[in-house]
């Protein structure tokens, strides 16, 4: 890209005026250089923000994830094409939920995917069963 080019990231536009990505920020934009700079995506999951992913078998609304996905995605475009790492990180478990504790954890008590799998049993090992660190 040239410098004065027009860009968006995540719904704004913003002139390019060093040749480096800006992220449009207050109290100023913020630009990015991408030798120091990387995007971390965190619990981006089906769990959290698909329908029938856990969070909906709990109850609650995920209809407002598709925005927050289309603008992580203008954000990982741009990211990779100034050449910075992205890397995602996903909460989970191992399989036999070991980690997450038990009745003497405060997991078991806050953890809305652990009260969902105590209701729904046939759920095991198919919500959150997994801890993945990918980097692309």
């Amino acid at each position: 890209m040239s410098a004065g080019e027009i860009f968006e990231v995540s719904g704004c536009f913003q002139a390019r005026q060093t040749g480096l990505p800006v992220l449009p920020a207050k109290p100023e934009p913020l630009t990015l250089n991408p030798a120091e700079t990387a995007v971390i995506v965190v619990d981006l999951q089906n769990a959290y923000a698909s329908k029938n992913g856990y969070l909906d078998k709990a109850g609650f609304d995920v209809s407002t994830t598709a925005p927050v996905i289309q603008n992580t995605i203008k954000v990982l475009e741009t990211a990779r094409a100034a050449g910075m790492p992205v890397v995602f990180l996903q909460n989970g478990w191992d399989a036999d939920y070991k980690e997450a504790g038990g009745p003497g954890s405060p997991n078991w008590y806050k953890s809305n995917a652990l009260k969902t799998m105590r209701k729904q049993p046939e759920l095991k090992a198919r919500v959150l069963g997994i801890t993945r660190l990918s980097m692309r």
